[in-house]
């Protein structure tokens, strides 16, 4: 496989051919966000305004916040795969048009498929966001606590300690999950098979694989630092993805010639 200071190289010439493509997409996801954002502010204004709820803390917030958040995961999902499929038609040197990211939209097979890997890797992970959910939730209830007690050294060193922990714990979590990774793209390869061979698939395709992601996904957030002068995202993210998305390739890529090797060898 490449190194990742090769897929670095490879991207930057790739990309001089997509820079205009890969921003309208930057674009078109950030307003996705802050649609979503703003739903959710003016809701949580209107029924604060007709005192259905107090604050942004009440139930009934939550439960319209989680409800809009569903409702924008059914929207946006058909067009995540498109990203992918566009991504991957890049980095393995096909010129496509950025229009094609929206073409599950146009095939009512197509969104039902995208759906069903989409829900099918939403519950596997599941399993593990609960326990560090719960791990979260109860280093911010444990911060607070140690704030109403009061004694600045003890507050800091359990805040220092759970933002420790708490690091520890999503890197973990990263790391673990990193076995889907390949899924999306193995079913934007080809969609036509089971979910649960292309879940398989991309357990098998990477086993082995945690350092060389964990290399591209380092260099992924190296790339973010010029990100705390905001316009500079536009040119930051879409090369970042490119280069997660190269990374993925070349590991998809091994596993297509392993097995071929493992088929001839059957022969």
């Amino acid at each position: 496989m490449k190194t990742v200071k090769k897929l670095k190289e490879d991207i930057a010439s790739r990309m001089k051919r997509c820079w205009g493509e890969c921003c309208a997409l930057f674009f078109v996801s950030s307003g996705i966000v802050i649609a979503a954002v703003f739903a959710i502010y003016l809701t949580m204004d209107f029924l604060i305004t007709f005192d259905v709820i107090s604050s942004a803390g009440d139930p009934v917030m939550l439960a319209v916040a989680a409800a809009i958040a569903v409702v924008m995961w059914i929207i946006t999902q058909p067009y995540n795969y498109g990203m992918r499929w566009y991504r991957l038609q890049q980095v393995r040197g096909h010129s496509v048009h950025a229009k094609s990211v929206f073409s599950c939209y146009f095939s009512f097979k197509r969104m039902m498929q995208v759906y069903r890997i989409s829900a099918v890797l939403a519950l596997k992970k599941l399993v593990l966001v609960v326990p560090l959910a719960a791990f979260l939730g109860t280093s911010i209830f444990l911060i607070m606590k140690a704030d109403a007690v009061g004694g600045s050294v003890l507050y800091n060193v359990i805040v220092v300690i759970l933002l420790m922990l708490s690091v520890v714990m999503c890197i973990a979590y990263s790391m673990i999950t990193l076995k889907y990774a390949a899924a999306p793209y193995l079913f934007a390869l080809g969609h036509d098979r089971p979910v649960d061979e292309i879940i398989k698939e991309s357990v098998s395709f990477m086993k082995g694989k945690n350092g060389y992601m964990a290399e591209a996904m380092s260099n992924c957030a190296f790339m973010l630092v010029p990100c705390v002068i905001v316009f500079s995202m536009v040119f930051v993210i879409p090369r970042m993805m490119m280069l997660y998305t190269s990374a993925i390739n070349e590991i998809i890529e091994e596993g297509f010639k392993n097995d071929r090797l493992v088929g001839i060898e059957q022969k």
